[in-house]
């Protein structure tokens, strides 16, 4: 897959000179309110089971969708095979996606996924009211332990907009066999993250390695 160079440029210096996508510090932006109906809370659980870390979200009352078992939202599977891993997450990603813009109304989604465990709310409240007074379009929670803010990986906690979800889809079905969802994300536009860190990553791949 084809990226551009000047997007290249931009990440490199983003994760070299650290700099912000947008500022966030000058107090002209208000905290999201979980009560509100601006952003639609969506946790992706591939497990069948609720885990430790869906529970530390359940104040802001999330929409459990399933991947696995009878009812499955998605009706698929996850595969007893690495190889298939990241290709059944970019169809259950697809899926997903087509779901929630048809059934919900809500102008942005946040997506998490069931190993992610939530350890500060008030700077969730913080990111995700930031980005949206920005309008931004897609914007990932978790800081992946790094200082910089250019995204490049991981979709355990990830802010999408409605206009952004329809935008993805055309490149998103290109490319579904080919690349994991995270690379797809970073490759169709610039995409920022967090540098702060009270997202984890505690849990494992649901399916035996070889």
């Amino acid at each position: 897959m084809y990226v551009e160079p000047t997007m290249q440029a931009w990440w490199d210096d983003m994760v070299r000179t650290g700099k912000e996508c947008f500022n966030c510090n000058n107090g002209s932006f208000s905290n999201w309110d979980p009560s509100s109906d601006q952003v639609r809370l969506i946790i992706l659980n591939g497990r069948n089971y609720e885990t430790e870390q869906m529970k530390s979200w359940s104040s802001l009352n999330p929409v459990i969708l399933k991947t696995k078992g009878p009812d499955d939202m998605v009706d698929l599977y996850f595969h007893d095979n690495v190889k298939d891993f990241e290709e059944t997450l970019n169809f259950i990603y697809y899926s997903l996606f087509d779901k929630i813009t048809h059934v919900y109304k809500n102008e942005y989604f946040l997506v998490v996924e069931d190993d992610a465990l939530l350890g500060n709310i008030e700077q969730l409240k913080k990111d995700v009211g930031c980005a949206m007074a920005n309008k931004v379009g897609v914007y990932s929670l978790f800081g992946q332990g790094t200082s910089h803010h250019a995204y490049s990986w991981g979709t355990q906690a990830m802010l999408y907009s409605r206009f952004y979800l329809k935008e993805f889809r055309p490149f998103h079905l290109r490319n579904i066999a080919f690349h994991p969802i995270d690379l797809l994300i970073a490759s169709f536009k610039r995409t920022c993250k967090t540098n702060k860190s009270y997202i984890h990553h505690k849990g494992q791949r649901n399916f035996k390695g070889n």
